[in-house]
């Protein structure tokens, strides 16, 4: 009885394992798919870095272990991953494009329009123009740091700073408002070195005018969205060429000014 027993369980254990071998030799990937939105990438070299998933489970394999190849690869994004089943992976990637140049006391870096690291020599890769991002101080005391500093730039990864909020909010209204063809450079200025809670932020586009969001960390997005369309629009190319747009608020009302030829001229104030 007990043999029956022993044979029986045996049998039911062969059963399982033939069963689970079957079903991952029917789910190792057998072909990866990859989708790409690439202009200056090798996308053979790409393919032959995501085929290093062929054969794997198909079933347990993680959008994670497939960034995890293109680590190395820092000017591509892993868009999507989709599993087809039996055997397909299916990857689209593309490709980061360079925006920024942050240039510290000791090194240069070149990031894309979301803060991410493309490359750590400062030299740009693409054809496009960057635009020159600088961390200033309102003032000067070698007693203690007086500007926002870069605490992590690891090459693939978003750059860390000693302080994150002014810096990623700076970018988002660069994003939001879509214009990184126009503008020549970005400086954050640390208003409030003892507290950290005060930062304005310059734009400098291509025809000369500064637009300039004060005090950044209160609004500061609507306050950018709000300078860059009276800046788009002037009345004519002449204004676009001189002076200073300010974003601040005024009595609790958004206020938007363009100095041009030494005259005040309010060009939104909310009501």
């Amino acid at each position: 009885m007990i043999k029956k027993k022993l044979l029986v369980i045996l049998i039911s254990i062969t059963f399982a394992l033939v069963v689970l071998f079957s079903c991952a030799s029917l789910l190792a990937i057998k072909k990866v798919e990859v989708k790409y939105a690439l202009a200056n990438t090798d996308v053979n070299a790409v393919q032959k870095i995501l085929d290093k998933n062929l054969n794997k489970n198909l079933l347990f394999l993680s959008e994670g272990d497939v960034k995890d190849l293109l680590k190395r690869q820092p000017y591509l994004d892993v868009v999507t991953v989709d599993k087809k089943f039996p055997n397909v992976l299916s990857v689209s990637v593309k490709e980061r494009r360079e925006v920024y140049r942050i240039q510290t006391d000791s090194a240069s870096y070149i990031l894309d329009e979301n803060g991410f690291v493309l490359n750590d020599t400062g030299v740009a890769m693409q054809n496009n123009e960057i635009i020159d991002l600088s961390f200033i101080s309102f003032v000067n005391n070698p007693s203690f740091p007086t500007k926002i500093e870069v605490v992590s730039a690891k090459l693939g990864e978003k750059l860390q700073t000693t302080h994150d909020q002014a810096f990623y909010q700076t970018l988002k209204i660069a994003k939001n408002v879509g214009l990184f063809d126009c503008i020549k450079s970005i400086s954050i200025e640390c208003i409030d070195p003892i507290g950290w809670q005060e930062f304005d932020v310059e734009f400098l586009t291509k025809t000369g005018v500064s637009l300039k969001v004060m005090d950044l960390l209160v609004d500061g997005e609507r306050k950018g969205q709000v300078c860059f369309d009276a800046y788009n629009n002037e009345a004519s190319d002449y204004q676009k060429r001189f002076g200073n747009i300010l974003g601040y608020y005024s009595q609790g009302k958004l206020t938007v000014i363009h100095t041009f030829e030494g005259q005040p001229d309010t060009l939104f104030e909310d009501i």
